[in-house]
This record gives structure tokens, C-alpha cells and sequence, in this order.
């Protein structure tokens, strides 16, 4: 079991009595000193919501399920106060380890990398508009005589911007490609793990 736990009865998010040796368990509840403990415990349950495996949640893109936890479990916060704060990264870096091998976590990041560049994507238009100057030739009548004179003005145009998008979603079936690698390995690690256990369970007895 993990350090950070799920009380089903009234929804808190607790630390163990181990968790509470760890140091980054005891450097949280130090940077909130308030009577309420009210960011601790909003930390507490962004971390469990957001990074606990096999959550109800998990379908959910990381982008998506991190806003999903800000209005659902800590409204009131926003999901940056949390991931840019290096103390709570600590607490979020430990219970991660504590739940997958470091194949599973890379796996688990090159999916929100690709999260990330699939919301790119979608925003890179196959046109840009640019702003160029352009300068105009206006004919002047004075005294007779007709005089030049020039204006310079700005103006919006489309351009080609294919290129932009072709590149990203050329990055993008790399990360692919690199997420099914990795996804094999983590099979293979799951495979080998679960035949160690039943073999641990003939020999102990237990089967």
C-alpha cells in the first residue's frame, strides 16, 4: 500500500504512519503552520487524485484529470500552484515510486507528453496569419499638378503553415512509436512479476 490513503467514509486523503517518517512528508506539513492545516491537506488530495494508479480518474488525459481534480477534490487552488511548488513535486516524486517501476513511470510520462502535443496540434492552424507592410502609390492633385504620394499600411495575410503542422505530427508518431516500446517492456515486466508471485505462493504453500 501507498504512504497517502483514501478514507472512504469521509473522502480525506491521510498519510500513514510510515509516510509520516518520510521527509518529504514531514517538509510539507512544516511549510503549513495554519490551525486548519488547509494546503496540506488540499496537497494531500491533489496528489492522491491526480497521481494515484488504477484511479477512477485515470481514463482521463493528464490535463483533463488534473482540472478534474481542482473542481472536484480542491476547488479554490489552481493545479499550477501545486506542480510548481517544489516541496509538494517531493511528496507527488516519492508516491509515484511507490507505485511503479521506472518503466511504468516512463510510460506514464511519454503519455502526458503526448497529451500535451495532441492539445498542441489541434491549435496549429494549416493557414497563419501574419501582419506585413505595404506601401500604396496615392495620387495627389495640387495646383493643377499631380503629385505621388506614398503610404505605407499594414495589412493581414494568410500563409502557408502546413509545414508547422506536418512537424508536430511527425513528433508525434515518434512519441507513439516510443509509447508501444515501452508499453511492451511494462507487459513483459507485469508477465514475469505475476509468475514470480505464483511461484512464491506454490513454494510458501499458499497454493
Amino acid at each position: 500500500m501507498t504512504f497517502l490513503r483514501l478514507n472512504g467514509d469521509t473522502g480525506e486523503v491521510y498519510v500513514s504512519d510510515e509516510g509520516r517518517m518520510l521527509l518529504c512528508i514531514k517538509n510539507l506539513s512544516r511549510k503549513d503552520r495554519t490551525k486548519g492545516r488547509t494546503y496540506f491537506n488540499a496537497s494531500l488530495k491533489y496528489i492522491y487524485h491526480t497521481y494515484k494508479k488504477d484511479h477512477d480518474l485515470s481514463f482521463l488525459s493528464f490535463n483533463s484529470r488534473r482540472q478534474r481534480v481542482i473542481n472536484d477534490y480542491v476547488s479554490g487552488y489552481s493545479s499550477d500552484k501545486f506542480e510548481n511548488d517544489l516541496v509538494v513535486v517531493e511528496v507527488i516524486k516519492e508516491f509515484q515510486q511507490q507505485q511503479y517501476t521506472p518503466n511504468e513511470l516512463f510510460y506514464e510520462s511519454i503519455k502526458n507528453d503526448f497529451d500535451e502535443m495532441r492539445d498542441y496540434i489541434k491549435e496549429i492552424p494549416l493557414k497563419k496569419k501574419i501582419k506585413i507592410e505595404e506601401v500604396l502609390e496615392i495620387p495627389i492633385e495640387h495646383e493643377g499638378q499631380t503629385y505621388i504620394k506614398e503610404v505605407v499600411v499594414k495589412k493581414d495575410i494568410f500563409i502557408d503553415n502546413s509545414k508547422e503542422k506536418f512537424e508536430a505530427l511527425k513528433r508525434a508518431a515518434e512519441l507513439i512509436d516510443l509509447s508501444n516500446t515501452i508499453q511492451q517492456k511494462v507487459k513483459e515486466e507485469n508477465k514475469k512479476k505475476k509468475a514470480e508471485d505464483y511461484q512464491s505462493m506454490i513454494q510458501s504453500g499458499q497454493l
